[in-house]
């Protein structure tokens, strides 16, 4: 083992071992600016999850700039028919512009996943 290899500290473990895709019900936010795709990705999630045999909802909200104004997409992806098609905390958020990250980071249930600019901008907690 190397010098390098004893002073390296482990990676921090999850604290829900289980897979996103493993849970019953899950809810994804992409946001960012238009132009960025974040429309297609909620689109492209939600067909993925219906070859995957889940109840699915997919909404989106946009400005009416066709380039760089405000975008968002939600997708809720469940084992069993979805009842209430908005989100109401979420599992996972796609933040692609620093507007995103500080709008929905407060969303996000503790201890669930974001993913945030090319910068890694903080998202804010509760």
């Amino acid at each position: 083992m190397s010098e390098t290899d004893e002073m390296t500290p482990p990676l921090p473990q999850s604290k829900s071992p289980e897979l996103l895709s493993e849970r019953e019900f899950l809810e994804v936010r992409f946001g960012g600016s238009g132009g960025q795709g974040v429309i297609l990705m909620g689109v492209i999630l939600a067909v993925a999850a219906t070859r995957d045999h889940r109840q699915v909802v997919q909404t989106q909200s946009y400005g009416p700039e066709a380039r760089g104004g405000y975008s968002r997409s939600d997708v809720i992806i469940a084992r069993s028919p979805v009842d209430y098609p908005q989100l109401i905390g979420l599992d996972l958020l796609v933040a692609l512009s620093d507007e995103a990250a500080h709008r929905y980071g407060g969303l996000l249930r503790p201890g669930e996943s974001s993913s945030s600019t090319p910068r890694w901008c903080p998202i804010p907690r509760p």
